[in-house]
C-alpha cells in the first residue's frame, strides 16, 4: 500500500460483514475528529458501496474532506489509484430507496423516511486485493476480504 499517514497512534480493527476493516489514526491526529466510520460494505455490480456514519462535522464535514481523500486498490502486482464518490441512499415513504450522488436533489415525490451515506468505489475485492484510502496524514482506512 503506497498510501501513508503520519506515525500511527491507534488502530481499530473489526469485521464488517465479509470484510476486515482497519481504521488508523495518525500520531498527531485527534481520533474524535475522524470524519466517518465504516458501518457496512456491499459488493454491487463491479463496485463497492462503503456505508459510512458521519462523525466529526457531520455529512458536510465528510463532503469537505472528499477533496483530500486518496484511494488505492492494491494486490501482489502493484497499486492503482481509484476515485471514491460520496453518495446517498434516501428511503422514501411510498417510493422505496433512491440512490443519488451527494449533491443531487431528492425527487419532489419522495417523503423522506431516512437518508444514509456511502462511498462508491469502482473496484471489486478478493483474497489478496485490498482497498485503502486516507485523509492524509490524519486517518487511514484499509479494507480486505476475509
Amino acid at each position: 500500500m503506497i498510501i501513508a499517514t503520519s506515525l500511527i497512534a491507534s488502530v481499530h480493527a473489526r469485521d464488517v460483514g465479509r470484510y476486515n476493516v482497519e481504521e488508523l489514526t495518525g500520531e498527531d491526529s485527534d481520533p474524535n475528529k475522524k470524519p466517518f466510520t465504516i458501518t457496512a460494505i456491499e459488493q454491487q455490480r463491479g463496485s463497492l458501496r462503503i456505508w459510512i456514519q458521519p462523525q466529526y462535522g457531520g455529512i458536510s464535514g465528510v463532503a469537505r474532506q472528499m477533496s483530500r481523500l486518496q484511494a488505492q486498490v492494491s494486490d501482489a502486482e502493484g497499486a492503482e489509484s481509484v476515485t471514491l464518490l460520496l453518495n446517498k441512499a434516501v428511503d422514501c415513504k411510498d417510493n422505496g430507496t433512491v440512490y443519488l450522488g451527494y449533491s443531487a436533489e431528492i425527487p419532489s415525490t419522495c417523503e423522506i423516511v431516512k437518508t444514509q451515506y456511502y462511498l462508491l468505489a469502482p473496484v471489486t475485492l478478493k483474497q489478496g486485493r485490498d482497498l485503502g484510502f486516507s485523509v492524509d496524514p490524519d486517518y487511514l482506512w484499509l479494507i480486505e476480504e476475509k
